[in-house]
């Protein structure tokens, strides 16, 4: 395997200095800190030829987040995992290269997972992924996206499970099967999708 995983602490901040700022089979757990940020950095190659091996960014519990300027490449599970009772995270101009080599359709299955947790991201580029770009799937679950790139998805882009609530605001989605995907059910309360 190719995965060391980072455990950061509360109020830290990491920010790659220049062009080609790295962490290569690196993932990074947030776990439930508080007050970090991180920016500019690459994140790539953990645990490639694996499939369900590291997230490159996972948190639960979390708050007040902010990862900006971040490309995940060549990652076996979850590019971001943002899990319950996370709550004020920014994810902001991100690249979520889903080129995956490991697969056989040379594509990441899906991009970023978000359950139970309250997330804004704009200005990010999600390509080559098939799925979550991102998915929301808890009744908790408060998302807003604008000003994103959904590119090259061979299922959908942007999902909504039952109960929850996306704001999907200036979008383009290109070369994407379905846009949206809206859970349906029926003794819960309705997914919302608003464009």
């Amino acid at each position: 395997t190719n995965e060391r995983t980072l455990h950061l602490g509360s109020n830290k901040t990491i920010v790659g200095l220049g062009r080609g700022a790295h962490l290569r089979g690196v993932s990074l757990d947030f776990g439930d800190r508080k007050g970090i940020v991180l920016r500019n950095v690459a994140l790539y190659d953990v645990n490639r030829t694996l499939q369900e091996g590291g997230d490159a960014i996972g948190m639960a519990g979390a708050s007040d987040i902010w990862v900006d300027h971040v490309t995940t490449k060549w990652i076996s599970d979850g590019l971001t995992d943002i899990l319950e009772g996370t709550r004020d995270v920014t994810l902001s101009w991100m690249h979520y290269d889903g080129a995956y080599p490991a697969d056989c359709r040379g594509r990441h299955t899906h991009a970023s997972t978000i359950r139970g947790a309250g997330v804004t991201l704009h200005h990010c580029f999600f390509d080559h992924a098939d799925s979550r770009a991102p998915a929301a799937e808890d009744a908790e679950t408060l998302v807003h996206v604008f000003n994103v790139l959904v590119q090259d998805k061979e299922s959908y882009g942007v999902g909504a499970a039952c109960g929850d609530h996306v704001l999907l605001e200036a979008t383009t989605f290109r070369s994407v099967v379905t846009p949206t995907l809206k859970g349906e059910c029926d003794d819960a309360p309705k997914s919302v999708i608003l464009a």
